[in-house]
């Protein structure tokens, strides 16, 4: 994505932050430009924090697989219920409360769901891309859909990480920590360069490569390619296809002058009449509702919290 030249700096060690919110008004070079790249947006976090960060990775093997690191304040008056959209992706999370931290592993959210942010919390995170929290820890990701679960018992190394973040003094001290991990964890897992190849196509396709496509390009079976799915992403390709489309539809109600029908075709679908039923599928209204600004506003919605932090 795009990042600030001013990032982070302690020593040689520079984490720049990505440039990126949810109505950015890109040019439309930009906006071809983001849309080869995996999007796992939440604008919920940027309408309901007090203030919120992303960071891209500096190690270069560590950016295949981590879309970005992130840091946020909650509310240091009330508890809010923020939305989130589905994304496809997983996050690790580190909560500090009044004297620790607590981490949990974030399952992906199967449709629009809730996170309650308890007031006055800072949380430090890592979002990965799709399939990739199995290179570096042994969980299950159909097993935790729209789930949150303690990371304690799927540590093999760093177990002390909780108290690391707590003695750290600076950000950039706490994403370096965070980075290090998993360096240290990270697994050979060559099933996972199948999935990444096909979820890139889907990307850069928007959404028009089918899977018998995928199939014959990498060599195996449809169904083969269903089982991988479910055990990196958790998801079926059709499923993740479709969150896909979601993704880059939002993103271009938010930031393209396109007229809605434009924006139907440019997000894979075959008019706005498909459009506007997967929004209602996954938002629960369609892509006219999303032209309100206060769409991903937590008072704009009663939600199912599945995630508290």
């Amino acid at each position: 994505m795009y990042v600030h030249r001013n990032g982070l700096h302690q020593g040689e060690a520079v984490f720049f932050m990505r440039d990126y919110s949810f109505q950015s008004k890109f040019t439309e070079d930009e906006i071809e430009k983001t849309l080869n790249h995996y999007l796992s947006l939440q604008p919920g976090f940027d309408a309901n924090l007090t203030f919120y960060r992303e960071y891209q990775p500096k190690d270069k093997i560590v950016s295949k697989y981590v879309a970005y690191f992130y840091e946020l304040h909650t509310s240091a008056s009330k508890n809010v219920s923020i939305p989130i959209i589905p994304d496809g992706c997983m996050d690790l999370v580190f909560v500090k409360t009044d004297d620790e931290y607590k981490s949990y592993i974030i399952g992906t959210a199967l449709k629009f769901s809730g996170l309650l942010a308890v007031k006055n919390r800072y949380v430090i995170g890592i979002r990965f891309h799709p399939g990739a929290l199995r290179m570096f820890f042994d969980v299950d990701p159909f097993q935790i859909l729209a789930q949150q679960i303690p990371l304690g018992a799927h540590m093999v190394k760093n177990r002390d990480i909780n108290e690391q973040l707590y003695r750290a003094e600076s950000s950039q001290e706490r994403v370096t920590i965070l980075e290090n991990l998993l360096i240290s964890n990270i697994k050979r897992h060559e099933k996972y360069k199948i999935v990444q190849y096909c979820v890139q196509r889907m990307v850069e396709s928007k959404g028009l490569v089918n899977l018998n496509t995928l199939s014959d390009e990498v060599h195996y079976s449809t169904r083969y390619l269903n089982h991988l799915f479910r055990d990196y992403v958790g998801l079926s390709p059709k499923y993740l296809d479709e969150i896909i489309k979601l993704q880059t539809t939002i993103f271009l109600i938010a930031n393209s002058s396109d007229s809605l029908c434009d924006i139907a075709f440019h997000s894979g679908f075959c008019d706005q009449s498909h459009m506007n039923r997967l929004l209602k599928k996954f938002l629960g209204g369609p892509s006219s509702t999303l032209l309100n600004q206060g769409f991903f506003t937590a008072d704009h919605h009663v939600l199912n919290n599945i995630y508290i932090f």
